[in-house]
This record gives structure tokens, C-alpha cells and sequence, in this order.
């Protein structure tokens, strides 16, 4: 059972890999991706769920144009917040 289990979490991580690689510049839905790792993997997951699993790989949306990038674009050196790159360049 157990070896199941684990093959079963492997599969998972390999779906939510695939999501994160898929969403990076991109302004979807998380709707798109709970359909797709369902239809494709049998994978039942909310949104608030692949939100938390997108930021365990460091990938959130910008709080100013709603497109998907890697976290350490959204923070400056001074650990503060900010807009990603295509945001900051037109302020």
C-alpha cells in the first residue's frame, strides 16, 4: 500500500511541475489548470489548493497586471513587495 501511495504523490508532483512550468507568464485562470489535473490525472484540487502548491514553487501572481511569475520577481532587495519587471518598467 505503501509503495502505492508513494507512486500516487509522485504523479502529483509531476502534475503540479507541469501546471507551474505551464502558468509562469501567463495571466490564466486557476480554473484552467483544476479542470486540466482533473481530466488528466484524476486530480481533485480548489483553487485556494493550487495557489498554496504554485507558492511552495514560488510562482504567485503579481498584484498588478494579474500575470503568473516567479516570487522573487515580486520582492526587491529590500524585501519589500513590489510589481513584477514589466509592471515596474512602465511606472
Amino acid at each position: 500500500m505503501a509503495k502505492m501511495e508513494m507512486k500516487k504523490n509522485k504523479t502529483r508532483e509531476k502534475a503540479l511541475d507541469e501546471v507551474a512550468d505551464a502558468i509562469i507568464g501567463t495571466c490564466d485562470t486557476t480554473r484552467k489548470y483544476i479542470e486540466w489535473l482533473f481530466d488528466k490525472y484524476g486530480i481533485k484540487i480548489t483553487s485556494d489548493q493550487l495557489k498554496d502548491e504554485l507558492l511552495s514553487r514560488n510562482i504567485e501572481i503579481c498584484p498588478g497586471c494579474g500575470w503568473w511569475c516567479e516570487s522573487d520577481e515580486l520582492v526587491d532587495e529590500d524585501s519589500n513587495v513590489v510589481f513584477c519587471e514589466n509592471c515596474r518598467s512602465y511606472i
